[in-house]
């Protein structure tokens, strides 16, 4: 289903496909992000209604649509070297939130997959992203828990962050994790308002660890184990 949405689906002009795809994805990651079958009772119907209430929204026809953004041309093998770096990282990303106890959220491979990308500076650009996207994000979160001690305030908060997120992703600060971070956080918080703190700052330190993980493997060692197999000097000529 979503790939026949990725594949172009409108009505008359209007481009609905992505922004399906991408907000049925949402809704199913978060979905398995729960942890627990108690905690998708507790909070996964709110976070599926908060997502499709927010795509609802931002998809409304007044609101001008964006195209998705051309794809980046790669020679073959660099699109192989950008994949062999992610499939590592992701699986070092996994390897870590195994051993210290905290796969479930799965924030950590999911950072490496955000950022790693063959050109360094792109890599550089989209890590700084999503750190500042998290950053902000959480202390949104914090600021609501703070000011609504309500579960029900909270879920409306959850609801104006959701929308905001799909009526800014034509703007910088919507192609950062700003807004979705706060949705997520408040909607994971429904189960246990008093768990909010906590979970803002999991979200952050786990995403770090991601980012972390996805620089590394994009910085050092590939860039030196590429050069020694394609037979080219320190300076990159051959």
């Amino acid at each position: 289903m979503n790939l026949s949405f990725l594949s172009g689906w409108r009505v008359g002009t209007w481009q609905l496909g992505g922004s399906l795809a991408l907000t049925f994805i949402m809704i199913y990651t978060a979905g398995l992000n729960t942890g627990s079958p108690a905690e998708a009772s507790g909070n996964f119907l709110a976070l599926a209604g908060v997502m499709a209430w927010a795509a609802a929204v931002s998809l409304l026809p007044f609101w001008r649509p964006i195209e998705p953004p051309p794809g980046e041309a790669l020679a073959l093998g660099d699109t192989v070297e950008q994949g062999v770096r992610m499939g590592i990282g992701m699986s070092l990303a996994l390897f870590v939130s195994y051993l210290f106890g905290f796969l479930s959220f799965g924030w950590a491979p999911s950072a490496v997959g955000h950022i790693v990308r063959f050109d360094e500076k792109v890599t550089h650009l989209r890590a700084w992203t999503r750190f500042l996207g998290t950053v902000g994000g959480a202390t949104l979160a914090l600021l609501a828990l703070v000011l609504f001690h309500n579960l029900t305030a909270l879920i409306y908060a959850a609801l104006v962050f959701g929308s905001l997120n799909g009526l800014f992703k034509a703007r910088r600060i919507g192609q950062m994790p700003f807004f979705y971070t706060a949705t997520i956080i408040l909607l994971y918080s429904a189960f246990d308002i008093d768990s909010g703190p906590k979970i803002a700052f999991q979200r952050v330190a786990y995403n770090m660890v991601g980012i972390a993980i996805g620089l590394l493997v994009v910085l050092y060692p590939f860039p030196m184990l590429m050069r020694r197999i394609r037979g080219e000097s320190p300076a990159g000529s051959q």
